[in-house]
């Protein structure tokens, strides 16, 4: 999202845009986990726009899609992202405990480490 901010005042910033939208695949790691501007949303929007059925997307959040609106603050921003996100896609929820933490606890357990 800080690519998003900054894109408009920023050559670099733009051009980095540029790169990730040509490439064959994007990953766009914990959507939702910070809140975001109304201009975020609809940067956001844009670029998933541009990404439709052009480019593999990976989308990793710890919200489910009802929650979206929520977050995003418009239903129908939403609808439209979510709509082209969840065409010709695989969705799968992950459950249970974080795996960091978990992870972390055997790192911690262990003195040979």
């Amino acid at each position: 999202m800080q690519l998003f901010k900054t894109a408009e005042i920023r050559t670099k910033s733009s051009r980095r845009i540029k790169q990730i939208k040509n490439s064959d695949l994007v990953i766009l790691d914990e959507v939702g986990f910070l809140p975001i501007s109304r201009q975020e949303v609809n940067k956001l929007y844009e670029f998933i726009n541009e990404l439709y059925m052009k480019t593999s997307i990976i989308l990793t959040s710890n919200k489910g899609f009802e929650e979206w609106s929520e977050f995003l603050g418009d239903s129908v921003i939403t609808a439209a992202i979510l709509d082209r996100l969840a065409h010709q896609c695989e969705i799968f929820t992950l459950e249970g405990p974080s795996w960091r933490i978990e992870n972390r606890k055997t790192i911690l357990d262990n003195p040979k480490i």
